[in-house]
Formats: C-alpha cells, sequence, structure tokens
C-alpha cells in the first residue's frame, strides 16, 4: 500500500512539473475576495471542518488569481489528511509561481547553493513553505516502507529543503534539528553533533522552551555519540541528563537505559604477526657507529630484524549494580632473525583486572591491578630466563568535565609497585602519581590524549631509586575509510645519583592500522618510531624502528 502510494506521489509531482496550466503565464496577484473566502477557509480549519475548508479553498483556486496563502492553507489540510502527495502538489506550485522552479529539480545541494547565491531572499511564507515540504518528506522516509533507494531519494530530498531554509537562516531552530537527525541517519555523526549542539545553543536562547526540552537534545546528543562509538563522551551527557533534579523520571529511565546498554558484556580475543627492524639495535652514538669496525666481531650488526608474535585477550563485564570489571591478558615474544643477537630476545606476559564503581555521577572510581613477568636470555647459547616480576596496584578517580568546549575526562592515579629482579635477587617498591586528560569531542581529525606521571623507578643494580618524569601526547585521526592513524609524542627524564642511570628519552611514533576490504577481521598494522636519547655518562644516541605485519581479532 504504501510503496504504491509513493509512486503515485511521484507521478503526481512529476505531473505538477509537466503542467502547462498557469506555468507559462503567471496569475495575477490574490483579490479582497480570494482574501475572504480564505478567512473562512482558515476558521473552519481551526474547527478540524477540513472537508468545509477544502471546498472553500477549491472556490478560492478556481478564481482567475494566485492566491498564497490558498495554496499553503491546502497543502496544511491535505498533510493533516495525510495526503502527502496532494500536500506536495499544492506546496510545489506554489515555489513555481513565486520563487526558482529549477530547484525543485536538483538533487546536488552544491547546484542548490549556487542557484541560491545568484537569488534575493524570497518571502517569509515561501521560506515556510520549504520548511513544510521537507518535513513531508522527512516522514515519508521514517515510515521505512520502501526499498532501500526510494529510502535514499527520501531523505536527499528532505535533506535538500531544509538546507535552503538553513541558506536563509530560516526557523534555524527547527532547521538545525531536522539537519542533525538526518546527518545521524545518513550516518555522518560528526556533522549530526554540531547540528545538534546549534539546535541545544537556539533552545537555550528561546524563553518559552519546554523546561525539559535541553533533557532531550541532551538524550539525542547521547544516542548520535553512542551509534558514533564515541561512548565515554556519551555518558557524560547521560550522566547530566540523570543527575538534573528539574528532568522527569521517564528521561531519567531513559538515560539509565542507555548506559546500562554501554555496559554490556563482550570480550576479544586476538593474534598479530609483525617484522620490527631496528636501524641502531646497540645503541650506538655517531662516534661509535664510526669505528663500528673496530668492534664488529663482538656487536655481529649495526641493525636488526626480529619478529614480534603477540595474543591477548580482553574482557568486559555486563553491569552489576553500580559495578563492573575488565580483565586483559597478553603474551609477547620478540626473535632476533640473526642467532648471534638473540641476547636482546625478549618475552612478556602480563595481566591486568580493573574494577569500577559507577554511580552515574561525574565522578568515578576504579581501581587496578597489574601483573608483569618479564624474560630474557642472557647469552646467545642460553634460553629465556626469568628477568623481573611487577605487581602494582593503582587507585584511580576519574572526574568528567562537561564544559561545551572542553568535555573530557581527567584522571588521577597513584600507582604502587612491587618489583622482585630474579638475576640480581634485588626487591623494590615504587611509588608515583599520574595524571590525564582525554577529550570526548566527536572529531575524526581531533582525538587527543595528554599524560604526566611522577615516580620512582627501582633499578636492578642496586643504585637506589632512580626518579623519573614521563609526558605523552596522543593523537588518534580517524577520517580515512577503514583506516586510523595514531600519532604519539613522548617525552622521558631519567634521573639517578649514577650517571649511567641518567638519560633523557624523546621519541616520536606514527602508527597506522587498516582494515583489509576483503577480510572482516584482518589488518594490517604498521608503525614508524624515531628514539633520540641523551645518556649524561654518554653522547647521543638515536634510530629508527620500523614495525609491519598483520593482526586477527575476533
Amino acid at each position: 500500500m504504501y510503496k504504491n502510494k509513493f509512486l503515485i506521489l511521484i507521478f503526481l509531482v512529476s505531473l505538477i512539473w509537466n503542467t502547462e496550466i498557469n506555468c507559462n503565464s503567471p496569475l495575477p496577484d490574490s483579490t479582497e475576495g480570494q482574501t475572504l473566502k480564505m478567512e473562512y477557509a482558515r476558521i473552519a480549519y481551526k474547527e478540524e471542518k477540513y472537508q468545509k475548508a477544502l471546498a472553500i479553498l477549491e472556490e478560492n483556486i478556481s478564481l482567475n488569481a494566485f492566491h498564497l496563502e490558498t495554496y499553503l492553507l491546502l497543502g496544511d489540510i491535505y498533510a493533516q489528511l495525510n495526503y502527502p502527495d496532494k500536500a506536495l502538489r499544492a506546496y510545489y506550485f506554489i515555489i513555481k509561481k513565486k520563487h526558482v522552479p529549477e530547484l525543485l529539480q536538483l538533487v546536488s545541494l552544491n547546484q542548490v547553493a549556487d542557484i541560491l547565491s545568484q537569488n534575493e531572499r524570497p518571502k517569509m511564507a515561501i521560506l515556510e513553505t520549504y520548511l513544510k515540504i521537507g518535513i513531508i518528506w522527512y516522514r515519508l522516509f521514517t515510515l521505512k516502507k520502501f526499498s532501500d533507494s526510494y529510502q535514499n531519494s527520501l531523505i536527499r530530498q528532505a535533506k535538500k529543503y531544509f538546507f535552503i531554509c538553513n541558506w536563509y537562516k530560516y526557523n534555524s531552530r527547527v532547521t538545525a534539528y531536522y539537519l542533525a537527525i538526518i546527518e545521524r541517519d545518513q550516518q555522518n555523526y560528526e556533522v549530526a553533533y554540531q547540528n545538534f549542539k546549534d539546535f541545544k545553543k537556539l533552545s537555550s536562547e528561546n524563553p518559552y522552551a519546554d523546561p525539559e526540552e535541553e533533557g532531550r537534545i541532551n538524550l539525542l546528543i547521547a544516542d548520535t555519540l553512542q551509534k558514533a562509538g564515541n561512548y565515554q563522551k556519551a555518558s557524560v551527557y547521560l550522566r547530566d541528563l540523570h543527575q538534573n533534579r528539574s528532568n522527569s523520571s521517564s528521561l531519567k529511565e531513559y538515560a539509565n537505559s542507555y548506559l546500562e546498554a554501554m555496559h554490556v558484556e563482550t570480550w576479544s580475543l586476538g593474534a598479530s604477526l609483525m617484522g620490527i627492524l631496528d636501524t641502531n639495535v646497540h645503541n650506538l652514538t655517531a662516534e661509535e657507529k664510526e669505528n663500528f669496525t673496530e668492534n664488529e666481531e663482538r656487536l655481529v650488526q649495526k641493525h636488526a630484524f626480529m619478529w614480534r608474535k603477540n595474543l591477548n585477550f580482553l574482557y568486559a563485564s555486563k553491569r552489576y549494580h553500580n559495578y563492573s570489571y575488565l580483565f586483559t591478558l597478553q603474551g609477547k615474544e620478540d626473535l632476533n632473525l640473526e642467532n648471534l643477537l638473540s641476547s636482546y630476545d625478549t618475552r612478556e606476559f602480563s595481566s591486568s583486572m580493573e574494577f569500577n564503581f559507577d554511580t552515574y555521577a561525574q565522578s568515578l572510581y576504579k581501581i587496578k591491578y597489574q601483573y608483569l613477568k618479564t624474560f630474557i636470555k642472557l647469552d646467545n647459547n642460553s634460553g629465556f630466563a626469568e628477568e623481573k616480576t611487577k605487581h602494582t596496584i593503582t587507585p584511580k578517580y576519574a572526574y568528567n568535565l562537561t564544559g561545551e568546549h572542553n568535555m573530557g575526562q581527567m584522571v588521577w592515579g597513584l600507582p604502587i609497585s612491587f618489583v622482585n629482579y630474579s638475576t640480581t635477587q634485588n626487591s623494590t617498591t615504587e611509588l608515583g602519581i599520574s595524571l590525564s586528560y582525554r577529550s570526548f569531542e566527536l572529531s575524526k581529525y581531533f582525538a587527543p590524549v595528554y599524560s604526566i606521571t611522577l615516580s620512582t623507578v627501582g633499578e636492578e643494580t642496586g643504585s637506589g631509586n632512580s626518579a623519573q618524569m614521563q609526558l605523552s601526547a596522543t593523537n588518534l585521526f580517524s577520517n580515512f575509510e577503514r583506516t586510523t592513524i595514531l600519532f604519539t609524542l613522548e617525552y622521558l627524564k631519567n634521573m639517578n645519583k649514577d650517571d649511567q642511570l641518567s638519560y633523557t628519552t624523546f621519541s616520536l611514533d606514527l602508527t597506522l592500522s587498516r582494515q583489509l576490504e576483503k577480510f572482516k577481521n584482518l589488518y594490517f598494522d604498521s608503525s614508524l618510531m624515531y628514539i633520540i636519547s641523551d645518556e649524561k655518562a654518554l653522547d647521543v644516541y638515536n634510530k629508527w624502528k620500523i614495525y609491519g605485519g598483520l593482526s586477527y581479532s575476533i
């Protein structure tokens, strides 16, 4: 039934376009008699006597003069009676008589913009007509009763007319709302988010707005962010909605349901194989590189190629009242291709468990336990031997910032580590404090994370703990199909009374991950890292590390 109705609608719209009646020779302006009849029709419309109103309007149309308000009310009545084909016929006729008929045929927004830039601003009644046409097309789209191609045509038509309204800044609040939900439906989440923010700003400036409107807008924004995968920022809006006492219980229930949905049980298992080229495996200074031939027999070669095998598992629990937890497990092994450099081989096993206490407030409380065991080869002919075992407990306090221009999360941590070195039988306790900020802004180009950590670090030689400062800045780019790019800057300062253990390291890391087109869970991963280090007792050394390989996850 809906499809037939839609085909009739298309037929009538095309019929309107090809109709010669009153199109080639403009009708004269309305008469006083038409204006009087229009008032009678409007009264009948307000009293919901639609057939009576239609009869009066038909008389107005039959007169030999164009009366814009007649066609506008005629379209309103047909829209009210759920005859979108007849409503569009009336609205389209207005545009053809009083504005730019070419706009009705165009689909490209760039072409629409070109025509609009060449024409003056139309009367308010014309802009109102464009808005009503857009609403009808969008309502037809929401029926979800047609084929995918028809659905795409419907939403493109709706977007065009709201674009026209937005061009002329007509009814900006309503226009911003429809453009936002259309962009959301087209999965353009970043644009939808910005439009919803415009809608929220315009609504806040409306003195007659419903007090709960802000809450409903926040719910729409949260839904958009959740669909975009930005769960943390979505949770900020939902928490604010939940905590605001002026919101109704139904809105809070909606917010709760969204928050619960974001705490579903999930798990993943991944494996990767990656080749690594280290251009300065021995960390040689420039002078040592020049004199390398003197130590070539001992050092073998300046560079090294190794294989890295990695296996990881993640499990995130569902929410139990206010509690949830996250468990991870990882195994990693680096093996040099050159057997004479096997003393640089490493093996690592780690796991973590993080417990979260969440009351839907701005503050979150976490505690994380981490276990790390590392293995090395003492010489080229031996197997792996245990190097150290590390247990770390980190209480965390997270605070969500809710400002429109600085939305993000601040996390404070107090890591306490207990380290045991197997080779020297030394044990040490490490203390630290960390602070990180993560922006929740929805942007494909800018998603930064900044962190600073101050800590004491144990040294295997027994030279006492070093004081260490670590600064890092990371940004995620995701504006590429099936591809993400991660850029990281890191600064590390290690200070010890023994000059041999004092150093400064600066590193740049550019990582690219691309999902392979024909294999859903298979990725090509690559990374380019530059490291420069200044050891107090030695000269500066630098090197490049190049990574490339495949990873698979389920």
